[in-house]
Parts: structure tokens; C-alpha cells; sequence
């Protein structure tokens, strides 16, 4: 009668372990057969030693669940100042916990996708300066081919706010503005959370580099501009611009080689970098490739689902697929769809492919889970 008639059911458990202790496995019993019969009762455990003694189930049926890893008595008062939020609760498991967000320790201290990770010029002979906007310019007098940029990537993190483990792969990203391949680079481990790497300049042109890591993808990144020596003016001044990314953006004029003073060379023309688009352009080909994806794909679905789905909920949801693939390629042709410029600078000219694909499969995706 008073657990029934009880707002609050706090339980401190210790390891299940009913070959030794049989009433060890009390709170799983009272989950599994009393629980929904407690429909305004908040029911909290606190893990006293193992975290990992519940089910995903089970665990689904506790408003909170604190794993506070001993029984003495000042982890005791901790688990219930924390309860009463006396106290922030803090820290991550170190094992697998299932039914929570813990429930993959591997995939847990992996680096946070959502990111942005830290790239740093180490040359202690260049000098920052600020810009406009989120933009930090530095400039080097006389770079040229065969000078090193000392690179630092970090502090990478992991989901639970941690330096990620050491070993973890950073890849450093190497293309020359305006090409499509970028440069072979190996992948650089980390050490204390941070992966460091000596960049050589090798040929003139514009040098664009970012970092990923793992999931984690956005990063700040790096433009050197190295002068080609056999049409550089006398006293030119080389420029790095330490930059955001962003596909979108226009370069900006603190971009550009600073003017010298002097005679301007009268024979061969000034050689002007390839400027990365900042728009999609889309054309009959694109349009074409489009066309012939979505014939593609709805013929497969079509072969695939005609056995086992009615006809009339088969036609309803090929439609469907067919209206939302189209749709996601006219925003990816207006520029609305997130990386589409990257899509295109790395996967033209079949860049329409993925747009299409996976436009075509979200809408089935989602008609089944409503289905089920």
C-alpha cells in the first residue's frame, strides 16, 4: 500500500548476482512485474557498483538512473545530492550501458561529430592579425616552394567532452584551389588529444587545408598562397589566411598579394588563382543523370517490393519517392541543401546521385516506421 500510494521509489542496488545472493535481482523482479502498475511514481535507482545489470527495457522504465560505482558513505551523500540537484551531476561510464546514450563505449569516445575542430599555424616567424568577421589573416615575407607549415590540429573531443583517446586518426584534407583531387596525406594520430603535421610546399598556387577526424568533419581552415618564382615581382609578400570554411562565403580582399612598389613587368599576363564557386550550377547533364537515377531506383524498388506489398500501397509510396527525390534535387539546385557545393566540387559530374537517392528513400524510409 505504500509503494502504491508512494510519489517517489528510490532504490540503491548493489551487483545482481543470484548464485551467490538470490534476492540480488529485487529491482529487475519489481521492473519486470510491478512498474506499470506505478503510473504517477517517479522511480530512480542508484548503481552502486556496476552500471550495467538492466536491459534497455528495463532501464526505459526509470525516470533517472545514477551509476555511483561504491556504497561508502560519501558516494552515498553524492548520489543524493545529486538527486535533489544539490550538486551538478557530472562524468561518463567506462562500460557499455544499455538502453542510454553509454550504451556503446567505443562509438562513446570516438570524436564528437558536432565539433569544429581547432587548426593552428605553429611557424613561430608568422604574425596573426585580426580581420573582418571571424577571419584571422597572417602573413609571411618570402614563402616559397620547399618552405614547411608546422600544423596542430585540436584539442579533439570526444561525445562525453573528453580528450579522445591517443591513436585516434586526424586526417589533414591537402588540395590546391581549383582542383578537384586533394593531395595524399596519411592520417596522423593523436597524442594528448592533438595531432600535429609538416606540411611542405611543393609547387605555386593556392593551398587549402582542413582537418577531419572520424565523424568529425568541420574544422577552421588553412589558404597559403605560394608564388610561382618565375613571375613573382621583387618584395611581394606572401599571404595565409587562417579561415572558416565555409563554401558559401566569397574570398575576401585579405586574400589577395599585398601591391609593392616598383616597375610592373610589361610581358606575360597576370596570372589570376581559380576562385572555389560559391553557388551550384546545374545543367542538362546534371538534369539528365537525375532523370536516369530515379528511373533507376524506382525500377529496384519496384523488382524488390512488388512480392511483398499490395499494389495499390506500392504505387502510393514509388509516388511518393518519385515527388520527394525531385524536390530534394531543386533544392540542391537552389543551394538550399547543406554541402552542396562540397557535394558537387567532389562528385560532379554524377553529384545529382546522392541527391536524388537519398531523397527518393527518406519518404519510404519514414512510411514504414509509421506503418510499424
Amino acid at each position: 500500500e505504500e509503494i502504491g500510494n508512494a510519489a517517489w521509489l528510490i532504490f540503491a542496488m548493489l551487483d545482481v548476482d543470484v548464485a551467490n545472493y538470490e534476492s540480488s535481482d529485487a529491482v529487475k523482479q519489481f521492473l519486470r512485474l510491478r512498474s506499470d502498475r506505478l503510473p504517477g511514481s517517479k522511480l530512480v535507482v542508484l548503481a552502486l557498483n556496476e552500471p550495467y545489470f538492466f536491459d534497455s527495457t528495463e532501464i526505459g522504465k526509470m525516470t533517472a538512473y545514477l551509476g555511483v560505482y561504491s556504497k561508502t558513505q560519501p558516494f552515498l551523500e553524492a548520489s543524493v545530492r545529486a538527486l535533489f540537484r544539490a550538486q551538478t551531476v557530472s562524468g561518463a561510464p567506462p562500460v557499455n550501458v544499455p538502453g542510454t546514450r553509454f550504451s556503446n563505449l567505443v562509438e562513446r569516445l570516438e570524436p564528437d561529430p558536432n565539433q569544429r575542430i581547432s587548426l593552428t599555424l605553429l611557424n613561430e616567424n608568422i604574425v596573426t592579425e585580426e580581420a573582418e568577421g571571424s577571419e584571422v589573416v597572417v602573413s609571411q615575407a618570402d614563402l616559397s616552394i620547399g618552405d614547411s607549415l608546422e600544423l596542430e590540429a585540436g584539442p579533439v573531443l570526444d561525445r562525453n567532452g573528453n580528450m579522445v583517446p591517443d591513436g585516434t586518426p586526424v586526417n589533414f584534407r591537402l588540395i590546391y584551389e581549383g582542383e578537384e583531387l586533394a593531395l595524399p596525406s596519411n592520417p596522423v594520430a593523436t597524442r594528448g588529444g592533438l595531432a600535429r603535421k609538416s606540411v611542405l610546399l611543393e609547387r605555386p598556387g593556392t593551398l587549402l587545408i582542413a582537418v577531419s577526424s572520424v565523424e568529425a568533419t568541420s574544422s577552421t581552415g588553412i589558404r597559403a598562397r605560394i608564388p610561382d618564382p618565375a613571375v613573382a615581382e621583387a618584395g611581394t609578400r606572401t599571404q595565409i589566411s587562417v579561415i572558416d570554411p565555409d563554401p558559401t562565403a566569397a574570398p575576401t580582399a585579405a586574400q589577395a598579394p599585398l601591391p609593392t612598389a616598383g616597375p610592373t613587368p610589361e610581358t606575360g599576363p597576370t596570372t589570376i588563382p581559380p576562385v572555389v564557386p560559391s553557388e551550384i550550377e546545374v545543367d542538362i547533364a546534371s538534369w539528365a543523370i537525375a532523370i536516369v537515377t530515379q528511373l533507376v531506383v524506382l525500377a529496384l524498388l519496384l523488382v524488390v517490393l512488388v512480392q511483398v506489398m499490395p499494389r495499390q500501397l506500392l504505387v502510393h509510396r514509388l509516388l511518393w519517392a518519385m515527388l520527394v527525390g525531385w524536390g530534394a534535387y531543386i533544392l540542391y539546385g537552389l543551394g538550399v541543401i547543406p554541402g552542396g557545393v562540397w557535394i558537387q566540387l567532389n562528385l560532379s559530374p554524377w553529384d545529382s546521385v546522392p541527391v536524388v537517392v537519398i531523397g527518393m528513400l527518406i519518404p519510404l524510409v519514414w512510411l514504414q516506421f509509421r506503418t510499424e
